[in-house]
Formats: C-alpha cells, structure tokens, sequence
C-alpha cells in the first residue's frame, strides 16, 4: 500500500493491487496538467496514458483496452459531454469522468449519460485528483461487462 498524506489528519491508502492493472487514458489539451498528472500517476503507481483531444469516430475501438477515460469538459474540437454522448453509443461499457477547471453542477442533466460516473475538479491535488477517480470507478454502477467493486 502507498500511503499519501493530506493536508488533513486522514492519510489515504491506495491499494497497489487495484492502481497496478487499471489502465487510465486522461484527454485533455492541457499539456502543462497532463503532464502534471502522468508524473504524479507514475509516482503512484498508476498506469495513465495522455493525448490532446478526442479521437475521431475510427479511432474509438482503440479506447476499449482502457479501465476508465477522464476527459476535460472543454476540450479544443469538442466537450467532453458530447464525446461522452457519441461514446456512450459506441462503448456503452466504458467508464467515463469529467473533468474540468471550472466547477460544473452534477445535478446538471448534462451529467446524467449513463457511462458518465463523476466529475472532478481540475483544481484538485494530484493525490485527491486521483483518488477521488479511483473512488468514482470502484464505486460505479454496473456498465456493461464492468462490475462495481464492492
């Protein structure tokens, strides 16, 4: 287990054996916080993958060796609800997380896809960041052929 301080009393344990085989794909055009976030995934052991921007219609089939997207909400050709949309049609099975620097009401109907699990603050520290989507994936509903953990 790793453990990773906060700036509360609580220290946060990550289970290795969960981080180790999950494999995340962060889309998001912010280099400077990809980059951010792919050395602080690295450093908690964490597979992440980084790219710039959704990848087109063709391209979605290589999406599914992943566990769980996090994708910003204001991307450069798009939003990451409407890739989420075309998404939820083509792999209804994947796990998605929104993500952005502006806070965004889950109440919200946009939020309301059924492969949408979550949002998360960009403002967020990596360490909350990630385990805040660690937190969202094991505790999603059922998609698919992915389970919930209990």
């Amino acid at each position: 287990m790793n453990t990773i301080k906060t700036n509360s009393v609580l220290s946060i344990k990550l289970d290795e054996t969960l981080t180790a085989r999950e494999k995340v794909l962060l889309i998001d055009d912010d280099r400077i916080f990809s980059t951010i976030m792919k050395n602080a995934a690295t450093q908690y052991g964490m597979e992440l993958d980084t790219v710039g921007d959704a990848p087109g219609r063709r391209r979605l089939g290589a999406l599914d060796r992943y566990d769980l997207l996090l994708v910003d909400y204001d991307l450069e050709s798009t939003t990451g609800f409407a890739f989420a949309e075309v998404l939820n049609i083509a792999l209804p099975h994947m796990p998605i997380i929104l993500i952005s620097s502006s806070d965004r009401p889950l109440g919200d109907r946009r939020f309301q896809l059924p492969n949408i699990i979550g949002f998360v603050s960009k403002w967020s520290r990596p360490e909350e960041f990630f385990l805040k989507s660690l937190e969202l994936y094991r505790n999603m509903p059922l998609l698919g052929h992915h389970l919930a953990a209990v």
